[in-house]
């Protein structure tokens, strides 16, 4: 396909922000600068055979997951997302009918979160394939990693491990577990979940994030040097299909739970008093912030996991 109709493809995309200007149709696309708060702008890189295989995503799937990374990020600021770009480098021998299937799962994606895209790049690839989203979004008040205070409780929203446990399923090619296996493939981004708890805070300092590189990496960055934490694993929520492939399979589900990423479940550390309400908005206590630096993960009957070398995915470590 060339690049002409890859262009046409995405300028038949609908907007859903006129007021930001132009979008697709020049050099550079034109934005309103907004009239109050603070634009947020993110990025993600998805690389053939070191973020994903072509193999198990179907077109529409990694379009879908290209941008719901970006979004979670939007998400972890409590951020309402506006418009993206796309960048393509695309492999020699790449059909023309996944590019349109690429193409319609990403509007429908786009459609779904209500976001503009405003441009991009394409570009021949002498590898794999490579897609490159940056996306811009805004908020009234940017929700940080760094702002937490011993004493805070730690709160989750969504589930852990079970997008690790679906990629072991699409990597053993295992029949069944279709539920992990979607985790993994179509991850949702928790916008309305983080929203809602930045408006019942308001002003009031909470710290968020997201768990894109796992539970224990996302500890590190709530706590920071200066701080640790005390975490009640049996907490921490987890879908029922991940213990069942654990025993099915033999595999040892705390290190999808601690260590797996890609679940873009939300963790938050506020002070105490707010707990309950974040609780009817769906969040849940797995733990909380101490003043010492040390970060003790606690499960009934074993001795605690200190953490204290870096967790999660690295994106300088080995390839999947």
């Amino acid at each position: 396909m060339h690049e002409a109709e890859i262009i046409s493809l995405a300028r038949d995309f609908p907007r859903f922000h006129p007021q930001m200007g132009l979008g697709i149709g020049d050099d550079a696309a034109v934005l309103s600068a907004p009239v109050a708060g603070s634009l947020l702008w993110t990025t993600d890189l998805l690389i053939e055979n070191v973020h994903f295989r072509r193999r198990y995503f179907s077109p529409a799937e990694l379009a879908h997951k290209a941008l719901a990374v970006n979004l979670s990020d939007v998400a972890a600021m409590a951020g309402r997302p506006l418009a993206f770009t796309l960048g393509l480098a695309l492999p020699n021998g790449l059909e023309d009918s996944w590019i349109r299937a690429f193409f319609s799962g990403l509007r429908l994606a786009a459609e779904r979160w209500q976001v503009d895209l405003i441009g991009g790049d394409t570009t021949r690839s002498e590898s794999g394939l490579v897609i490159a989203i940056s996306l811009l979004g805004q908020t009234s008040l940017p929700r940080l990693q760094s702002t937490a205070k011993a004493g805070d409780l730690i709160l989750a929203c969504g589930d852990f491990g079970a997008a690790a446990a679906g990629l072991f399923c699409l990597e053993q090619a295992l029949p069944g577990f279709d539920k992990l296996k979607h985790k993994q493939l179509r991850p949702e981004p928790l916008l309305a979940d983080a929203l809602s708890l930045s408006n019942l805070l308001g002003s009031e300092r909470f710290s968020l994030t997201d768990a894109s590189d796992g539970l224990g990496r996302s500890l590190q960055l709530l706590c920071g040097k200066e701080l640790g934490c005390e975490l009640a694993l049996e907490q921490v929520p987890v879908l029922p299909e991940v213990w069942e492939l654990a025993t099915a399979k033999g595999q040892d589900p705390w290190e999808w739970i601690i260590h797996g990423g890609e679940d873009y479940a939300l963790l938050a550390s506020l002070a105490p008093e707010w707990a309950a309400q974040a609780e009817k908005l769906g969040w849940r206590r797995i733990g909380y912030i101490t003043e010492a630096p040390c970060l003790n993960l606690n499960r009934p009957g074993h001795l605690p996991l200190e953490l204290n070398q870096p967790a999660g995915f690295q994106h300088f470590g080995p390839a999947v």
